[in-house]
């Protein structure tokens, strides 16, 4: 999803700068609830005001409700057929792939010197060998972010 999102926002479109995609994604993290109704909101807000804010997320809303409605009539109808379950392995792998190359290219522009890789191997380290969460590890970068890159 993250992907797609910066493909539509920014790369095609060009309703969002870079920086911007990488701040709401930033944002994402900390607030709960689907990526999509951050970005949703933001852009919305940003193109239509409050206005923009509501016809985005009720279209964002729209959606996901049909879809995962499908989906699930489907999984049920064939939870126990063999090629369906070698399928939904197969998108589980695509997504994981995906999600590592969100996150090389983010490293890529977001990780531009010696104090950011330090923040964001300090944030790795505590969430994959500690399991803190991703909100305690925001408001540290936040903090980091404060104090080292002045």
């Amino acid at each position: 999803m993250i992907p797609i999102i910066e493909n539509e926002l920014v790369k095609k479109s060009h309703l969002l700068t870079s920086d911007e995609y990488l701040t709401v994604l930033g944002f994402s993290e900390v607030a709960p609830g689907a990526i999509s109704i951050k970005f949703a909101t933001y852009t919305g807000y940003k193109i239509a005001g409050v206005w923009g804010i509501l016809v985005a997320n009720l279209a964002n809303s729209l959606s996901p409700i049909i879809i995962t409605t499908l989906a699930v009539v489907l999984y049920w109808h064939f939870q126990k057929n063999p090629t369906a379950a070698s399928v939904l392995k197969g998108v589980k792998l695509a997504v994981i792939g995906l999600i590592f190359g969100v996150a090389w290219k983010m490293g890529q522009t977001g990780i531009v010197d010696a104090k950011g890789l330090v923040i964001a191997s300090i944030a790795f380290i505590s969430f994959y060998f500690f399991n803190l969460s991703p909100v305690s590890l925001m408001a540290g970068g936040a903090i980091a972010g404060l104090v080292m890159l002045k």
